[in-house]
C-alpha cells in the first residue's frame, strides 16, 4: 500500500489520485453520490472502535518499538508530525486503516510529503530491527503510517488550513 501510495505520489498525472487496498475497494454506491471536490481529502472510514486509544492499540499489537521511534522523530522540530498533533492519538479509540485515501492531487502531494517524510527516517533507523522481526511486524512501518495519516486527518486545519475537509467514505472488504 505504501509502494502504491508513494509511486502515485511521484508519478501520477491525473487530477484526483489515490489508492485502495487489496481486497478492499471503495463502496462504489457512495463513490456514485458524491461529487468529488478540490478541497477534500476522502479517507477511509473507521472500521474498528477499539477498546484502548490509538497507541495503546499499536503497542498492544506490534510492540513499543515503531512508537518509541516515532516518538524520538517527532521530538526534531524539523519534522512535520508536532508532538501535540501525535498525541492527538491518545485521545481516539480508532484509525482510518489501510492507508486508504483519495483526493486531488495537490492535496495528495501535500499530505504525502508529510507522511513519507516522517516514515523514511523510520525505516532506514529501523533495518536491523525490521530484519529480526517476524513476517507480520516487519509491516510495522505501514501500521505507523496509519496512525500518523490519522493524525494529519485529526488535525487537517493545522496542515491546509481550514478551508479543507476530510470526509470518511466507506469501503467494503471483499
Amino acid at each position: 500500500d505504501l509502494t502504491a501510495t508513494y509511486w502515485i505520489w511521484k508519478n501520477a498525472k491525473e487530477e484526483v489520485v489515490g489508492t485502495n487496498h487489496y481486497r478492499r475497494f471503495w463502496d462504489e454506491e457512495y463513490m456514485s453520490n458524491i461529487e468529488l471536490d478540490d478541497r477534500t481529502i476522502y479517507i477511509s472510514e473507521p472500521k474498528v472502535n477499539f477498546n484502548v486509544n490509538a497507541i495503546t492499540q499499536f503497542i498492544d499489537c506490534h510492540g513499543k518499538y515503531g512508537i518509541e521511534v516515532l516518538e524520538k522523530l517527532i521530538k526534531n522540530p524539523d519534522y512535520p508530525l508536532r508532538k501535540e498533533i501525535f498525541q492527538s492519538l491518545y485521545e481516539v479509540n480508532f484509525i482510518s486503516g489501510c492507508n486508504m485515501f483519495f483526493c486531488h492531487k495537490i492535496l495528495y502531494n501535500k499530505v504525502c510529503d508529510i507522511l513519507f517524510s516522517m516514515l523514511f527516517p523510520i525505516f532506514f533507523e529501523s533495518v536491523e530491527e525490521i530484519g529480526q522481526m517476524d513476517y507480520f511486524q516487519r509491516r510495522f512501518v505501514a501500521y505507523l503510517s496509519e496512525r500518523i495519516i490519522t493524525a494529519i486527518m485529526l488535525n487537517s486545519n493545522y496542515y491546509f488550513g481550514n478551508n479543507i475537509n476530510v470526509v470518511s467514505v466507506p469501503y467494503k472488504m471483499i
